[in-house]
């Protein structure tokens, strides 16, 4: 017989500056060789929390870096491209400080959204260049961000190598430790064509 235990914090509990490198540690420790198995009833950030704390107590889980690499919209559009390239269609990184940056060869129309993201929030369609920069000028554009992916984006460069906001993520030995990100950045992906 198991009996299950429900930790803290909920998801609407978890703020931006929230502290989930430092939660996944603690938590591990306190667990080891306490319990049998950790989950999550939450996406976002949820599993990946879950998952690191599994995988820090030696428990048998999903590996933390497939989790976040799963549900970066960038990396896991990487994978996809090296999996099957004629199935997945143009993306890229687009600074949202500095659209002008690597996007000189936009097709428009084209489809925005953040990196992480839930429910197509903040997501959508863009016809012009000029669309471009007034959609990521809107304050909940950069609220969005700054907020809701913000954990993400300390998850992704605290737990893995991938680069995020810029910065590669910590190397294996220093995993783990609070590390600063940049903002999220949002992937632009052209339309496709009807027809």
């Amino acid at each position: 017989m198991f009996e299950n235990e429900w930790a803290e914090p909920s998801d609407e509990d978890c703020p931006s500056d929230f502290d989930a490198l430092a939660f996944i540690e603690r938590t591990a420790d306190t667990i080891r060789g306490k319990c049998h198995g950790v989950l999550s009833s939450s996406d976002y950030p949820g599993a990946t929390v879950a998952a690191a704390i599994a995988q820090r107590a030696g428990l048998p889980g999903t590996d933390p870096r497939t989790v976040l690499r799963c549900s970066h919209k960038y990396y896991s559009r990487v994978a996809q491209s090296e999996a099957v390239p004629e199935a997945t269609a143009g993306f890229r990184l687009i600074d949202p400080a500095r659209p002008d940056l690597g996007a000189a060869d936009l097709v428009f129309p084209c489809f925005v959204k953040p990196v992480k993201g839930a429910f197509s929030i903040m997501s959508g369609r863009v016809e012009s260049r000029e669309e471009l920069e007034a959609f990521l000028a809107r304050p909940a554009a950069r609220a969005f961000l700054d907020d809701y992916v913000a954990i993400f984006d300390r998850l992704v460069s605290g737990l893995t190598d991938l680069e995020v906001g810029g910065r590669q993520g910590p190397p294996a030995a220093t995993r783990g430790t609070a590390a600063a990100a940049a903002p999220g950045l949002l992937q632009i992906a052209p339309a496709r064509q009807a027809g």
